[in-house]
C-alpha cells in the first residue's frame, strides 16, 4: 500500500527543516523539530499532517490516527491526508474507516495510488471482482503501477483465472519483493533443459504448494537442482532421488553454485504455474511428497501407546501479522464441541513454542487431553508423518495444511471467509492444489467459528461412525 510523504503545498519557514529532516529519515530530530513548530501554529493542517505520518511511519498509530484526524478536520480538500489517515487506519485493524478514508481521496483527486490502497484493502475479502476493478482503474492510469499489476494478479488468481493471474504473478518482484536469485542463468522457459535450477520462496507452505509442479520440471531437466527452504531439505531428497537438492536458499552465498560447470537456466518454483498451471485441468490429483518410513514408525509407534479411539491430529494457529493471522487463528476452547464428539483421541500437531501450554491450558479448563509428544512436533519430518499417520487432520490454514496435501492425507481446513488465491470460493470445498484438502468455510459475512466448527462436529460423528462400520465390516 501506497503511504503519501510527498510535500502537498507551500512549507513555511519554520518547519522547512523538520520536513528536511523527515525526507531524510532522521525521525527522531524530526520530532522534535515538529513540536517546536508545533507550539508557534498548532492548527496548521500541513505540520499536523507531516507530524501525524511521522508518527504512524514509527507505528505510534494511535497518535497519529489523532494528529491526521485533526489535520482532517482543518482542511477536507486534501487527498493525501485522506490517503494517509487511511493507512494509519489500516494499521490498526480498522478496515471499514479505512476504505472510507481511501475512497474519500479518490473523491477528491483520483491517483493510481488511492486506487490501489483500495485493491490491497480488498485481497483475501472475498470480493475479488471489486479488486480487480480497483485495480484496472489504477492500471489505467499508471500501466506500470508494480503493486496495483501486483494486486490484479492475486485477484485474478483469488478467481481462479489462472493464465492471467500467473502473468501477473511476475510483478511481485517489484511489488512485494519476491527472491529473483540469479544462479548466472536465464529464465527458464518450460522447454527441456540442460541443468535447471528451482528455488524455493515466500513461506514453507507456499513452498509445499507450488511443489505440485516441480514434477513437470524433474522430467524436463537433464539435470534438477533444487534450491529449497532447510527445513524440506530430507523430504525434497527423499521425493526427487535423481534431483541435486540444497537447502540454501535462505542463505545469501551458496557454495554448491561452483560444483557446476554451466548452470542453463533458473525458474523461481513460484513461477512454475506460469508455465505448467493455466486450467483447472491442469492440476493433479494425489500425492507428490513421500515421508520417511523411520519417521512413519516412531509415530505410529507412539500413537498406539495413547488411550484408544479415533485418532484426530489438530492445529489452531497460523500465518503472520503480514499474513493475517487474525484470519487464521481459532482460540482452543471454541474447539469445544469437537472435544465433546466422543470416541476421539486428540493428537496435537500445532507447531511452536506455545503448543505445549496451550494443550496443558486446554486440559487443566476443559478436562480435554490433547497428547503431545513436542520432538515429533518441532521436527519437520517427524510433524509430517505424525499427521499422516493420524486418522485425520483438522487445521486451520497453515503450512500443516500443505504438508498434508502434498502426502495425500485427509485434512479438513477451517477456512475464513476472507480467504487467500489458494482456496478460490468458486471450488467450493476443495481447492484445486491437493485433492485430500476438505475445506469448512465461513458463510459470507460471519466472520466468526461457531457455524464452522458445529458443520465440523456434525461430519466428524458422520466420519467416526463410518471408521466404525468399516472396521466392523473387516471383522
Amino acid at each position: 500500500m501506497a503511504l503519501m510523504t510527498k510535500d502537498v503545498g507551500f512549507i513555511p519557514e519554520h518547519y522547512r527543516g523538520a520536513r528536511q529532516l523527515h525526507i531524510e529519515g532522521r525521525f527522531p530530530e524530526a520530532e522534535a523539530a515538529y513540536s517546536v513548530a508545533l507550539n508557534q501554529t498548532p492548527e496548521d493542517f500541513l505540520l499536523l499532517f507531516f507530524a501525524g505520518t511521522l508518527f504512524m511511519q514509527t507505528k505510534r498509530y494511535g497518535l497519529g490516527l489523532t494528529v491526521l484526524f485533526r489535520s482532517v478536520e482543518l482542511n477536507q480538500q486534501v487527498p493525501e491526508v485522506f490517503n494517509n489517515l487511511g493507512m494509519c487506519l489500516k494499521n490498526m485493524g480498522r478496515h471499514a474507516e479505512a476504505m472510507l478514508a481511501f475512497q474519500r481521496a479518490i473523491r477528491i483527486k483520483p491517483e493510481a495510488d488511492y486506487y490501489n490502497n483500495v485493491a490491497s484493502m480488498l485481497i483475501n475479502t472475498a470480493t475479488a471482482q471489486k479488486c480487480l476493478d480497483a485495480c484496472n482503474n489504477a492500471v489505467h492510469m499508471e500501466p506500470n503501477h508494480p503493486q496495483a499489476q501486483w494486486n490484479k494478479a492475486l485477484a485474478h488468481l483469488e478467481l481462479g483465472q489462472w493464465k492471467q493471474g500467473w502473468e501477473g504473478y511476475k510483478w511481485g518482484y517489484r511489488a512485494m519483493g519476491r527472491a529473483n536469485r540469479q544462479y548466472d542463468a536465464t529464465n527458464w522457459d518450460g522447454k527441456p533443459v540442460g541443468t535447471l535450477v528451482v528455488f524455493g520462496e515466500q513461506g514453507i507452505g507456499d513452498e509445499l504448494l507450488f511443489n505440485t509442479i516441480l514434477h513437470e520440471a524433474y522430467e524436463r531437466a537433464d539435470q534438477l537442482i533444487i534450491d529449497c527452504h532447510p527445513r524440506l531439505l530430507e523430504m525434497f531428497q527423499r521425493s526427487f532421488p535423481k534431483a541435486h537438492v540444497y537447502g540454501t536458499r535462505k542463505q545469501l552465498n551458496i557454495e554448491w553454485f561452483y560444483k557446476y560447470e554451466r548452470i542453463d537456466a533458473k525458474c523461481s518454483i513460484a513461477d512454475l504455474p506460469r508455465l505448467f498451471r493455466n486450467t483447472d485441468g491442469s492440476f493433479p490429483d494425489g500425492k507428490y511428497l513421500l515421508t520417511d518410513p523411520n519417521r512413519d514408525g516412531q509415530a505410529r509407534a507412539w500413537l498406539k501407546t495413547l488411550p484408544p479411539g479415533f485418532k484426530v491430529g489438530i492445529s489452531w494457529q497460523g500465518g503472520t501479522p503480514a499474513t493475517h493471522t487474525e484470519f487464521r487463528c481459532i482460540a482452543p476452547p471454541a474447539f469445544q464441541p469437537l472435544f465433546n464428539v466422543p470416541g476421539v483421541t486428540w493428537v496435537n500437531l500445532q507447531y511452536g513454542d506455545n503448543s505445549q501450554k496451550v494443550a496443558d491450558a486446554i486440559r487443566q479448563d476443559h478436562g480435554i487431553t490433547i497428547h503431545t509428544n513436542k520432538p515429533l512436533i518441532d521436527d519437520f519430518d517427524s510433524l509430517t508423518s505424525l499427521a499422516g499417520q493420524c486418522d485425520l487432520v483438522i487445521s486451520v490454514d497453515q503450512s500443516l495444511v500443505w504438508q498434508c496435501g502434498a502426502i495425500g492425507k485427509e485434512c479438513w481446513v477451517l477456512m475464513p471467509d476472507r480467504t487467500s488465491w489458494r482456496f478460490p470460493h468458486r471450488f467450493g470445498a476443495r481447492t484445486p492444489w491437493a485433492a485430500s484438502l476438505r475445506l469448512f468455510r465461513q458463510e459470507p459475512g460471519r466472520w466468526e467459528w461457531g457455524h464452522v466448527i458445529q458443520n465440523v462436529q456434525n461430519s466428524l460423528i458422520e466420519r467416526i461412525g463410518q471408521d466404525v462400520l468399516m472396521q466392523e465390516a473387516a471383522e
